[in-house]
């Protein structure tokens, strides 16, 4: 009932931004229409373990967007961050971190080689954020998620850093080959590694600004 009560403000919302702004309207109505559809899913996803295994999260996102519909799946990117910090990760039993003495404990924060997320129009879905399932645009994400601050020598990743972006049929079609990649340069490598010709390798802030 609050999913469908968003959605009918959203699409007022919209509606009444379309005069003066019709393209931003339409993605605030396609974004609103993809979080109704997708955020069912993720929720049950989120703690299914045939589709959750905490410190995979490559895996987790691969099958999560095999449940999704083709369409859906088409508007669908899988992004591979490298060397990324995480505030507020996921701490309950189930998760790699929650075997330690973290376990259910809040705004506890991981610095890891990579991390695997799907976005969906502007919302990121994120398998390791919060011990429940947490829907963020896409914006906040960046910028609050991973902390994104330029001169911070705790923080490795900035807006001027490199992420991999994968068309998520093109992810979900190739996973085994992006295994391999990710076992050969992130889990034993620094993350720098050679784009494939299925992927693009763009900055935080590039990747922001693209539509």
């Amino acid at each position: 009932m609050n999913s469908l009560r968003l959605y009918i403000a959203l699409l007022v919302t919209a509606f009444a931004l379309s005069w003066s702004e019709p393209s931003h309207a339409h993605r605030l109505c396609q974004d609103a229409f993809s979080r109704i559809v997708v955020g069912p899913v993720f929720e049950a996803s989120f703690k299914d373990p045939s589709c959750y295994t905490g410190g995979r999260c490559y895996q987790n996102i691969e099958r999560f967007a095999s449940k999704l519909s083709p369409a859906l799946l088409e508007r669908a990117e899988v992004l591979v961050i490298p060397n990324v910090r995480v505030y507020q990760v996921r701490t309950d039993p189930m998760s790699k971190i929650g075997k330690t003495e973290y376990v259910n404990e809040p705004d506890v924060d991981a610095l890891w080689n990579f991390h695997v997320v799907l976005k969906v129009d502007r919302s990121i879905y994120d398998f390791d954020y919060r011990n429940e399932p947490t829907v963020v645009s896409t914006s906040n994400y960046f910028n609050k998620v991973l902390a994104l601050k330029e001169n911070d020598p705790e923080q490795p990743l900035t807006h001027n850093s490199r992420i991999y972006v994968f068309p998520a049929t093109e992810y979900v079609r190739n996973i085994d080959e992006i295994s391999r990649w990710i076992g050969t340069y992130f889990y034993r490598g620094d993350g720098n590694a050679p784009n494939l010709p299925y992927g693009a390798n763009l900055s935080v802030r590039e990747f922001l600004v693209s539509p």
